[in-house]
Order: C-alpha cells, then sequence, then structure tokens
C-alpha cells in the first residue's frame, strides 16, 4: 500500500513544483497567450463584422442590379414597342402614298383615255363629214338613181349610229 500513498513530504514538494511552474506560467506566459487570444478574438469579431458588412453590400448590389435589369427590361420592350408602331405607321404611311400614288395614275390614265376617245370622235366626226361632202360631190356631179340614193341613206345612217356610240 505503500506504494498508491504519496508521502507527504513529496506531495509537498510536487505541490511547490506545480504552484512554481504555475506562477511562472501566469507571470510570463498568461498574459502573452492572454493578448494573443485576444487580439485573435477581435481580429475573428473583426472579420465577421466585415463579412457581414460585405454580405449586406452584395445584397444592396444585387438588389440595385435586379431594379436595373427590370428598369432595363421595361425600356427595352417600350424601344420594341415604338419600334414596332414607327415601323407599322412606315407602312401605313407608305401604302396610304402608294394608293394615292395608285389613284393619281388611274385618275391620269382615265383622262388620257377620255381625251383619246374625244380625238378620236372628233377625226371620226371629221371624216365622217369630209367623206359625206366627198360622196355629195361625187352624187351632185353625177345623175343619182334610187340605188344610190338608198346607198346614200345608209351610209348616213352608219354614220351617224357609229358616232352616236
Amino acid at each position: 500500500m505503500e506504494l498508491i500513498t504519496p508521502k507527504l513530504g513529496q506531495l509537498l514538494v510536487e505541490a511547490a513544483a506545480f504552484g512554481l511552474v504555475w506562477w511562472a506560467f501566469v507571470k510570463f506566459l498568461a498574459s502573452p497567450i492572454s493578448k494573443i487570444l485576444e487580439e485573435r478574438k477581435t481580429k475573428i469579431k473583426h472579420d465577421v463584422d466585415l463579412a457581414e458588412k460585405n454580405r449586406a453590400d452584395m445584397e444592396s448590389l444585387k438588389e440595385d442590379y435586379d431594379k436595373k435589369m427590370s428598369n432595363l427590361e421595361i425600356e427595352v420592350s417600350q424601344k420594341i414597342s415604338e419600334a414596332i408602331s414607327k415601323g407599322e405607321a412606315i407602312v401605313a404611311e407608305m401604302t396610304e402614298k402608294a394608293e394615292l400614288a395608285s389613284e393619281e395614275t388611274k385618275k391620269k390614265m382615265q383622262k388620257e383615255i377620255d381625251d383619246m376617245r374625244e380625238r378620236v370622235r372628233r377625226e371620226i366626226k371629221k371624216d365622217a363629214a369630209d367623206l359625206i361632202v366627198g360622196v355629195s360631190e361625187r352624187f351632185l356631179t353625177s345623175k343619182l338613181d334610187k340605188e344610190d340614193e338608198k346607198l346614200i341613206e345608209k351610209l348616213m345612217e352608219e354614220v351617224s349610229s357609229s358616232l352616236e356610240t
């Protein structure tokens, strides 16, 4: 049993040695270790605060980015709508101008046709009058018989009916 129970003297020496080591530890090492641990704690707290600030800044930047993208999408949509509207207006304007030009060309062509008809009628009337005068001269200078009179009447009817149409 002696081996299990420590001797009092040995116990006092070990306690004194432990106390001396503890005093040396507290005197020389506890303060620097405590200082190092405090600095480390301060640095970690600073880093955590900085990380929180950076996270908040990133969230703010993301919100700004999302707002700008939303506004940009709206603006792009408006620009596209404006471009489509302008395009449709241009197409409508060009269509209207083309229709007006077509109508104007149609009117000009109709006027030319009417003028040409009038000229042809006048020429036909003139030619018919010349023909009647020529036939009349020929018949006046020659004898007229019944057949010639019928022929002249038929010719005059044909000329007058062609002039009416």
